[in-house]
C-alpha cells in the first residue's frame, strides 16, 4: 500500500468519525431539550386546585400547574372558571394569559368556580372572554378539574 492510500484512508476515517460525532452531539442536544421542556406529546396539568364555590368577582385564589412537551416561550396557559352555565377565562378577560417559567410552571389567580381548566395556547392565542363549552380550536392540550371541596 502507498502512502498515499494510507493518507486517504486515514482521511477518510478522521472523516467518519467527524460525522459520527456531530450526529452524536445533535442526538444529545435533542435529548437534553426534550428532557427540560418535557419529551413526549405536549401536556398541561393543575396541580394547585382551588376551592368549588359559586363564583363571583369578590374573591380569589391561586391556581398553578405544569407544562411539558413545549419550548416554554412560544407558549401559554389560558385558564377558566366554571360557574353557574358558563365559563369566565381568568383572571381578567383584559389579561388572559399566564407565562409558562423555564421550568414550566405556572401560577395565577383565579375567580372561583365549581370547576377549573386549564389550556395550553400558542403565545398569539386570543380566548374568548366567556364561553359555554371550553374552546378546542388553537388548544394544544388541556387538563380540566373539579374544584376541591371545603
Amino acid at each position: 500500500m502507498t502512502r498515499r492510500t494510507q493518507q486517504r484512508q486515514l482521511f477518510c476515517w478522521i472523516g467518519a468519525v467527524l460525522v459520527s460525532t456531530a450526529a452524536l452531539v445533535a442526538m444529545v442536544s435533542t435529548a437534553a431539550a426534550d428532557d427540560q421542556n418535557g419529551s413526549g406529546s405536549p401536556s398541561i396539568q393543575i396541580t394547585l386546585i382551588p376551592p368549588s364555590t359559586k363564583g363571583g368577582p369578590d374573591a380569589t385564589y391561586s391556581i398553578a400547574g405544569v407544562v411539558k412537551g413545549v419550548d416554554f416561550a412560544a407558549y401559554k396557559v389560558v385558564v377558566y372558571a366554571h360557574a353557574g352555565d358558563t365559563w369566565w377565562v381568568q383572571p381578567f378577560a383584559d389579561a388572559p394569559l399566564t407565562d409558562i417559567g423555564k421550568d414550566g410552571k405556572w401560577q395565577t389567580d383565579t375567580h372561583g368556580g365549581s370547576q377549573y381548566a386549564a389550556l395550553l395556547v400558542k403565545k398569539d392565542y386570543h380566548p374568548e372572554a366567556t364561553v359555554r363549552t371550553l374552546p378546542t380550536d388553537g388548544v394544544v392540550a388541556v387538563d380540566k378539574e373539579d374544584g376541591k371541596t371545603q
